[in-house]
C-alpha cells in the first residue's frame, strides 16, 4: 500500500519487547495537522502511523520504535495492561491516529478510512512478522482502543462507533478466512537490520530444553526474545539495540524481575 514516509523526534526503544497491540485511536484533529503536531519536538507525543478521511496514510515512527502515544495507564481495561501496570504500552503497542473529532464521528471511520485500515493491519502484521518473528493475532484482544488503557482521560477514544468487529471480520476475511494466530517461535536473527549492534544475553546453553525453557519464559513476559547458536551453544537474548545504553535499560529491567544478563555484540 501507498504509505507516505514523514519523521519525527518523538520516538523511543521498545526496550526489549515486541508488538503485541495495535492500538487505534481517534486524532481529534485533521490528516496535515495531526502529522504536524507529531512531528513538533515541543509536542511530545507521536504515532507510528496516521490515517485520513481519504484513506491516505502516513507513518512517522517505525514499527521497531515506540511512539509516544498510549503511554498513561489510568484504570485500565485490558486484561494484558492490568496486569502489567508497570510497562509502558507504548512499548509492545503499534498505534493508530484516524483524522476525525469524536463530537462529530464517534469514532465511526469513512468507507475509504476503513478500506485502508484493512490493508494497514494485514501491512502490519507482515512488517511485524518480518522484524520480529512475531504473528499478531487479529482478533478482539489484540486490535484494542486507547480507552481500554486509559479509561480516565481517554474514555472517547478512538469511540464507540470504531468498527473494531467489522474491521477484524474484514481483515480476517481476506486473509483466508481465519485469523493470524502464533506467537513466532523461534525469533531468527536473519531478519536483523545492519543498524542494530546489540543485545541483552540472559543465558547460554549446551541443553536446548533449558534453552527453550529460559526463551519460554522470557518471551511470555512480552520481552521480544531469539535465540543464537554460537560455538556449539544456544544463546537466549532479549531485543536488538542500535545503542549500548537502550540495551543496558531493559539488561536493568530483566535484572529488576530477577533475570541476570549482559550487554554483548548482536551477531547477525
Amino acid at each position: 500500500m501507498n504509505i507516505q514516509q514523514y519523521s519525527t523526534v518523538n520516538k523511543s526503544s521498545r526496550n526489549g519487547y515486541k508488538p503485541m497491540f495495535i492500538c487505534w485511536h481517534i486524532a481529534d484533529g485533521t490528516y496535515n495537522g495531526t502529522i504536524t503536531w507529531e512531528r513538533n519536538s515541543s509536542s511530545q507525543v507521536s504515532s507510528h502511523f496516521v490515517l485520513g478521511k481519504n484513506g491516505e496514510v502516513a507513518q512517522l515512527v517505525p514499527l521497531d520504535m515506540a511512539a509516544w502515544t498510549q503511554g498513561g495507564i489510568r484504570n485500565p481495561t485490558h486484561p494484558y495492561v492490568k496486569s502489567h501496570p508497570s510497562v509502558n504500552p507504548n512499548q509492545y503497542c503499534v498505534s493508530i491516529e484516524c483524522e476525525g473529532f469524536w463530537k462529530e464521528t464517534k469514532g465511526k471511520l469513512t468507507d475509504a478510512q476503513f478500506n485502508s485500515a484493512v490493508e494497514l493491519t494485514k501491512h502490519i502484521v507482515s512488517e511485524v512478522k518480518k522484524l520480529y518473528n512475531v504473528d499478531i493475532p487479529i482478533d478482539r484482544e489484540h486490535m484494542i482502543g486507547h480507552c481500554e488503557i486509559n479509561t480516565v482521560t481517554r474514555s472517547h477514544c478512538p469511540g464507540e462507533l470504531f468498527p473494531f468487529d467489522e474491521l477484524i471480520a474484514t481483515v480476517n476475511k481476506q486473509s483466508g478466512g481465519k485469523p493470524t494466530t502464533g506467537s513466532g517461535t523461534s525469533g531468527n536473527t536473519s531478519t536483523a537490520d545492519a543498524k542494530y549492534h546489540y543485545t541483552v544475553q540472559v543465558g547460554s546453553y549446551k541443553n536446548s530444553i533449558n534453552a527453550e525453557s529460559m526463551y519460554n519464559e522470557i518471551s511470555n513476559m512480552g520481552y521480544f526474545t531469539f535465540k543464537q547458536s554460537v560455538a556449539g551453544n544456544t544463546r537466549v537474548c532479549v531485543g536488538k539495540f542500535e545503542n549500548r545504553n537502550d540495551a543496558e535499560i531493559t539488561r536493568k529491567d530483566l535484572q529488576k524481575k530477577g533475570y541476570e544478563g549482559f550487554v554483548t555484540a548482536l551477531n547477525v
